[in-house]
């Protein structure tokens, strides 16, 4: 099931966070660069991988954290794109099959979703989403948090 969830990243309180990364190693902003700050020994993991071209397209690079008194569990690195080209909606879709897959194989039963391929350039975020919920569709059994790119976050009411 995908709920729309308003929280950092970093806060998430899921099994695995979903980290959006690229094949070369840069750090980007955003949840890259939140998820380095908070994980950086998944940073360090993810810049070797890709180095040693462990990183593809359509393929999860899952870090188990070795944390015992917190989640996540894991951190999923999810390639989005290759270089520095926005990323493709094809793309998209086949990781996210991958990821329903990953999860599955790793017995997750709950992820945390930030927005994915929302740079200048990607998709369009409607596309992404429902993109996401078809991936999820038979998965009922996972519990996928979704955060919207700010943009698309839902404002609270404003205090009387």
């Amino acid at each position: 099931m995908v709920t729309i969830h308003n929280i950092p990243i970093s806060q998430s309180r899921t099994e695995a966070i979903v980290n959006p990364i690229n094949c070369t190693g840069r750090l980007e902003v955003g949840p890259m660069l939140q998820l380095r700050e908070a994980f950086p020994m998944n940073f360090i993991a993810y810049r070797r991988a890709c180095r040693l071209r462990r990183i593809q397209l359509g393929e999860m690079y899952v870090v188990p954290l070795l944390s015992e008194d917190r989640e996540p569990d894991y951190i999923i690195n999810f390639p989005i794109k290759k270089n520095r080209r926005p990323p493709r909606l094809a793309d998209i879709q086949q990781g996210l099959t991958s990821l329903v897959h990953t999860c599955h194989e790793w017995n997750i039963r709950s992820i945390t979703l930030p927005a994915i391929g929302t740079e200048p350039g990607g998709p369009p975020w409607s596309d992404i989403e429902e993109a996401i919920m078809q991936a999820f569709l038979h998965s009922p059994e996972l519990d996928v948090y979704l955060i919207p790119p700010a943009e698309h976050h839902p404002t609270p009411d404003p205090v009387q």
